[in-house]
């Protein structure tokens, strides 16, 4: 569901981005993909960009989601939700604003 964190089962990049944003829109359900925004632990930025790069506390620990790093992910292997991070709605669609308008 839009919001929801998600552990990254890509062997191939789960160490760098540990988790995943599904950012989504839920009437949208229905297709293969969905798009997640990858998570970094926050000591790998040293210099997160304001607005583009969200800090966020998954399990007590923290991440920064980077969305200028956008994806499509299976959808069948997004399945075991995390979290969700709804409350941070306004700073994630700001952030979508600035990639796609530039404000």
């Amino acid at each position: 569901m839009q919001f929801d964190v998600y552990a990254n089962k890509d062997r191939d990049t789960n160490k760098e981005f540990p988790y995943l944003l599904d950012i989504q829109s839920d009437t949208l359900k229905k297709l293969a993909t969905r798009i997640v925004v990858p998570l970094t632990p926050s000591s790998m930025i040293k210099f997160p960009v304001k607005t583009l790069h969200l800090g966020i506390t998954i399990k007590g620990k923290k991440y920064i989601a980077l969305f200028d790093e956008l994806a499509s992910y299976p959808a069948e292997e997004l399945v075991k939700p995390i979290q969700n991070i709804g409350d941070y709605r306004a700073e994630i669609f700001e952030a979508m604003d600035l990639i796609i308008q530039g404000y």
